[in-house]
């Protein structure tokens, strides 16, 4: 049986993380003294478990249980089920020294006098001495120093009798000393010996988990905002950090057993010549706009900080100066699919380039350490997490560091609307690379961000280069979500055989969004953190190499691919915010050609964006308020749509209606009578809403004005009103439209049941006191268009033989040629090598591989 503790509930100060699995192993000390392990209900195999608490938190934990299989020393384990986090402590060293007295003095104080040592000087517990628990807190009478040895990263004791190692297993970056008397965690590691030591007693390693840098330790703030809501152990659907593809780099890296002498680089030496090294290499006869001074910029050593779009060309300003340093390139990438998908593609181009990631083989992961002892590799690709561990600090040291690049850069700022805490680590790391020079990078930042960028990654003189946020060949579109799945189905239709992703905010709508359209006879696949990692690695391989058009994911995909020919996205929920919005549509048209983002809201979305934002810590839900105001605003905008979102951004546009988005169409075209004035529309539509008693949302009102035969209709007796049919000739989309410029009016209001009633202004302009402006309703017919030019057959041709290729080559078939590329050959099918040459994206290293195109 499960055996509940004495004290329910209680409170709780964390004191120590650590990676364990795809989460953290979490550790705090309780109100009475007794050190705890926090655990979650069937956490195997779940991505980010415990990554909501921090060091120097106060929780109280309410539900909870202890597990049967407790092994001593093993004893602290505890599963909560309901918690609530109260505050931030503002005496963390006093605390801890109040609630857990740490022991002093050499080792043979450590766990009562049970320490033993190994023949190769490492500390352990045996079996026939025991303690109680696995835990303590350690002022050493002498340094503990860091040092690598041929099995792992440790800090070593030194006394009269020799060395004595403790494996260092903390998430910071290890300082490479500890001096005396500082307050260390010591924790043992699970029993465990040798597979082939039949004989060999089983141990408990001690081990170094943290430790407490008193100057200012004492200078954390006390939060004193309110306590948040339970946190219930099951994540919701809707749990706002769903990453489900996020890094998982949590074993033990034994990089210090390879040999240590580095040899002379057995690299090719490459033209200093840029325009030649793009055309070699990537196949471009010319530099997209600001990726040349910037590449220069970086090859000058200077730190430089790029806001670029999505689709923009980013990567290149890394990738290309990787080629002509000596050294090698470090890169900080989010997510682990997207360092695969930019290593194939680096590795299809010639460059020597891989990741390091827990989703490698031994064999693979030795491989890629070997390549960078041999300074074999121009670019390697770490997690944030991966990158502060201490061995991979002194990995690093031993190789030529030439440039940090720091991909998704505004995840750094607290201010950004992705804020990830590892991020704010990376500068410590910089500055044990002896300040090597800095390329920050992101698609989207405002000024406030941007500076906290430069400021925490301590940029100096710092070269920042801000591009157009235009991304023009966008068409943007809105539309209130009435019958969704029908909604869907007609924009789709509109999009046959075309790549593009539908995002969704729950696991939940998902799937029925999925499996609905399976049923109506489109083939689409699901992706979200719910399915297990052989699922969702099936799921996107299938879709970037083309064998499946449609992708219906939580916002977890995308971020961690590089397919260039996605032809549209399609928000089924309201985003969050306008960068989260502007970051998911990037993904669509990155090869410049037309592609269309549609937009679908309900009331509902607004409370479940609300009810994310309340999950998040307190000191970040003031910012995540104000920034759903402003995509709010966004959607009931009756301007150009790309206009505001631009100046969001601190950009500028040259001209008022762009003709790519749905408010700029509307503008320009109209129905044949001319202007309509919208005096008239608001009062037939107010007298409507008069009329249902203010009770209702507004389908119903708009149902009632077409005529509707509904059920809904028809139960409630509508079908009686005065104004029912009254509005039938204006199409249900066209009475979308003049409701959203009602809102945007703030002639009507909506509660978060969707209902809509009268402002004071809305009531004038029913009562006649105040008349409205004129505006052109758009037409009823298609907003999309066919992007497909040139010799269709010939084209499709082309896309079959690229398929083929892409298959033989297992690759994605973008890899090869994009749309554009194939699009000009059909056009004009090149005869010769040369004339192949001549093409966008075509350069020397594809024609060696795929000539017989």
């Amino acid at each position: 049986m499960n055996r509940p503790l004495p004290q329910t509930p209680f409170q709780l100060l964390i004191v120590s993380k650590t990676h364990l699995g795809g989460g953290f192993c979490v550790g705090g000390i309780a109100q009475n003294g007794r050190s705890v392990r926090l655990c979650m209900p069937n956490q195997a195999g779940k991505d980010h478990v415990n990554k909501e608490y921090e060091i120097g938190d106060v929780w109280r934990i309410h539900d909870y249980y202890v597990p049967n299989k407790i092994v001593a020393p093993h004893t602290e384990d505890i599963v909560v089920l309901t918690k609530e986090r109260l505050r931030k402590s503002d005496k963390l060293v006093e605390a801890i020294e109040k609630l857990m007295p740490p022991v002093c003095g050499g080792i043979e104080q450590l766990y009562d006098g049970a320490v033993r040592v190994a023949e190769n000087g490492i500390l352990y517990i045996g079996r026939d001495q025991v303690p109680e628990q696995s835990t303590l807190f350690w002022r050493p009478d002498r340094h503990l120093t860091l040092k690598g040895t041929n099995t792992r990263f440790r800090y070593v004791y030194t006394s009269d009798q020799g060395e004595f190692y403790l494996t260092y297993k903390g998430l910071k970056p290890a300082d490479a000393l500890l001096p005396a008397n500082t307050l260390v965690r010591v924790s043992l590691a699970r029993w465990w010996k040798p597979e082939d030591a039949i004989h060999q007693e089983e141990r408990c390693h001690l081990q170094v988990s943290g430790w407490f840098d008193e100057s200012s330790a004492d200078e954390v703030p006390l939060d004193n905002s309110s306590p948040p809501e339970y946190y219930p152990e099951e994540y919701p659907e809707a749990y706002p950090n769903d990453y489900s593809n996020s890094y998982t780099d949590n074993y033990t890296d034994n990089y210090t057993d390879l040999p240590i002498a580095v040899v002379t680089p057995t690299r090719v030496p490459v033209t200093t010549d840029l325009p030649q090294l793009l055309h070699q290499y990537f196949g471009f006869r010319e530099f997209r706009p600001y990726q040349q001074p910037i590449i220069e910029s970086v090859l000058a050593r200077h730190d430089t900080l790029v806001i670029m779009s999505t689709g923009a060309g980013k990567s290149l300003c890394y990738q290309l100066p990787a080629l002509v340093f000596n050294g090698l390139t470090v890169v900080i990438s989010p997510l682990i699919s997207l360092m695969q998908d930019q290593v194939a593609h680096l590795t299809q181009f010639g460059i020597e380039a891989a990741a390091l990631n827990s989703q490698l083989s031994e064999d693979e992961r030795y491989d890629v350490l070997r390549k960078m002892r041999n300074g074999q590799l121009r670019l390697l690709y770490l997690s944030p997490e991966m990158l502060v561990r201490a061995n991979t600090i002194m990995l690093l040291r031993e190789c030529q560091v030439e440039c940090l690049v720091v991909d998704e850069a505004h995840c750094i700022s607290r201010w950004g609307h992705d804020f990830r805490a590892e991020y704010r680590q990376i500068s410590s790391v910089r500055e044990q690379l002896d300040d090597v020079p800095v390329l920050a990078l992101t698609a989207t930042a405002t000024r406030q961000v941007r500076t906290d960028i430069a400021q925490n990654l301590h940029l100096q003189n710092v070269v920042e280069y801000v591009a157009p946020f235009d991304r023009p060949n966008l068409f943007l579109a809105v539309q209130p979500r009435q019958n969704g799945l029908q909604q869907v189905l007609a924009f789709l239709a509109e999009h046959r055989n075309q790549a593009g992703i539908i995002y969704c905010s729950t696991r939940n709508q998902v799937d029925d969004l999925t499996a609905a359209l399976n049923e109506a006879g489109i083939a689409a696949l699901s992706y979200h953190a719910g399915l297990d990692d052989m699922t969702r690695n099936e799921n996107q391989h299938r879709f970037i190499i083309d064998e499946v058009t449609v992708m219906v994911a939580t916002v977890a995909f995308g971020m961690g691919i590089d397919k260039p020919d996605i032809r549209f996205v399609l928000n089924y929920n309201l985003p969050s915010d306008p960068e989260s919005y502007y970051q998911q549509i990037g993904r669509a048209g990155r090869d410049g050609d037309r592609a269309d983002c549609l937009m679908l809201y309900g009331p509902d979305d607004f409370r479940t964006v609300r009810w994310m934002i309340s999950e998040r810590p307190a000191d970040q839900q003031a910012q995540a308020s104000a920034r759903l105001q402003h995509m709010s605003a966004w959607v009931q905008h009756t301007g150009c749509r790309r206009k505001w979102l631009i100046n969001y951004f601190d950009g500028e546009t040259a001209a008022d209606e762009c003709s790519m988005c749905d408010t700029c169409l509307a503008a320009g075209d109209t129905q044949p009578s001319g202007s309509d004035e919208l005096t008239a529309y608001a009062q037939l539509f107010f007298t409507c809403v008069k009329q249902l008693n203010e009770k209702f949302g507004m389908t119903q009102v708009v149902d009632v004005l077409r005529g509707s035969r509904s059920q809904k209709i028809l139960s409630w007796k509508h079908d009686r009103l005065p104004t029912y049919g009254q509005g039938k000739e204006t199409s249900k989309k066209q009475w979308q439209q003049l409701v959203t410029q009602f809102f945007a009016q703030k002639l009507l209001v909506q509660n978060d049941m969707g209902v809509i009633r009268l402002t004071e202004t809305g009531k004038e302009v029913l009562d006649g006191k105040q008349v409205l402006g004129t505006f052109k309703l758009a037409p009823t017919a298609s907003t999309y268009t066919s992007t497909t030019t040139g010799d269709e057959g010939l084209f499709d041709q082309l896309r079959t033989l690229r398929m083929r290729l892409a298959r033989e080559h297992s690759i994605a078939p973008y890899m090869i040629f994009s749309d554009r590329t194939l699009r000009e050959m059909s056009a004009h099918l090149p005869k010769s090598e040369a004339e192949l040459l001549e093409i966008h994206g075509v350069g020397q290293r594809k024609v060696e591989e795929y000539g017989e195109v």
